[in-house]
């Protein structure tokens, strides 16, 4: 009977030092970006409660509350408005995760039936996430400049 061979086996560890990939969401153009903002505008100027909701995620927030919970809110100032108008600037755009964060500004004109109009201004907030050829808002926030 032969003695064993002891192999002598050197396990040669290479360190594996990652890539560095630039990862980024792409930018929409301020082409995609103006069609979505007209869309939505126009829809919440409708007063069509269905029409404006399909523009949001199931999951969607505004100002921290489910967007599902304000169902009832929406259907009830578009059933007593008369009159709405809505317009929205753009002041940056960036990537963030998978979303595109869009900062802004607002003014909005209310008219309710035999009342003078009411019109305000604020800040606006959209995360917006890309489906298939359009967007869906994500997370909506909003402040009024001169609350009352």
């Amino acid at each position: 009977v032969q003695p064993k061979k002891k192999h002598n086996i050197t396990r040669k560890l290479t360190k594996i030092t990652p890539q560095k990939t630039a990862v980024s969401a792409a930018l929409p153009s301020p082409n995609e970006v103006n069609n979505f903002l007209r869309a939505y505008s126009s829809a919440y100027e409708s007063k069509d409660f269905l029409k404006f909701s399909h523009f949001f995620t199931p999951d969607a927030l505004e100002n921290d509350q489910s967007f599902t919970s304000l169902h009832d809110t929406y259907i009830h100032l578009f059933q007593n408005l008369e009159n709405i108008s809505l317009k929205i600037d753009i002041l940056a755009l960036s990537p963030e995760k998978n979303l595109v964060q869009l900062r802004g500004r607002f003014d909005i004109k209310l008219k309710y039936p035999q009342q003078s109009p009411i019109r305000r201004q604020g800040k606006i907030l959209f995360l917006l996430i890309k489906n298939e050829q359009h967007f869906l808002v994500k997370k909506l926030n909003y402040s009024f400049d001169n609350p009352e």
